[in-house]
């Protein structure tokens, strides 16, 4: 309990009807740090649980019991979040398809220039979980941010690849005509916004720091992927599109 006098202590904690003959609404307060998403999921449900054990075993009559505070809140936020990710990551997935079916023409092709982008995302993922990094504001549009940053650098892969090849280019020669241009130029782009990204992991609030781990991170795995894998599928593709 808190306050100067014994009046204003009760009077934030319990307010009765006007006519005083009745309690109104009746809070306990319960002092708790959580550190972490995952300590606010636990207290948020330890907290529910317990109101619905107020409002449900205690033989109280017309009482109704809410859980509320800045954990609850918190939690509250974060599992909305989570929710608007994977709409949101689903929607970059679909919208990216969609523009490169009308670059391509060829729906096998556009998958193939995504495929990367899509595990570049996952290893966020799994990187997040390696390291120990917790979801937070974000952290959580990490993955729709991978995508966006991912297909760029795919596009441009691909659209080097293919102009090489329109070139009279073999599948070979294209590629390391690709990697010796548009290769070179994007790790240089990718190594700037790492070092960019980078930077936030200097700050003293950890959310911040996370979001510049998170977001190098991301930034490194796409262009790998990128550079390393999509050549490869593109050169497979070539191959089963014009026979051995």
């Amino acid at each position: 309990l808190r306050g100067h006098t014994w009046s204003e202590r009760i009077s934030d904690h319990v307010a009765l009807t006007d006519d005083a003959s009745g309690i109104l609404y009746l809070k306990m307060s319960i002092d708790v740090v959580a550190k972490t998403s995952e300590d606010s999921a636990r207290v948020s449900e330890v907290f529910k649980h317990q109101a619905s054990l107020i409002e449900d075993g205690d033989g109280l009559v017309d009482c109704r019991s809410y859980a509320s505070g800045d954990v609850v809140m918190i939690d509250g936020i974060l599992s909305g979040l989570v929710v608007s990710q994977v709409e949101s990551t689903a929607i970059s997935l679909l919208v990216s398809i969609f523009v490169l079916f009308l670059l391509t023409r060829r729906l096998g092709q556009s998958l193939v220039v995504i495929l990367p982008v899509g595990l570049a995302g996952a290893w966020v993922v799994g990187s997040m979980a390696m390291l120990g990094l917790n979801w937070n504001v974000l952290t959580i549009m990490i993955t729709a941010l991978t995508i966006g940053l991912g297909i760029d650098y795919s596009i441009h892969v691909w659209r080097r690849f293919e102009k090489n090849r329109s070139s009279g280019m073999g599948v070979w020669d294209s590629m390391r005509e690709m990697y010796a241009t548009t290769g070179t130029a994007l790790l240089m782009s990718a190594g700037t916004t790492i070092c960019g990204f980078m930077v936030l992991m200097l700050s003293p609030i950890p959310v911040i720091s996370d979001f510049g781990i998170v977001s190098s991170i991301a930034v490194a795995f796409s262009l790998i992927l990128s550079l390393m894998v999509l050549p490869v599928l593109l050169a497979a593709e070539v191959r089963t599109s014009n026979g051995p």
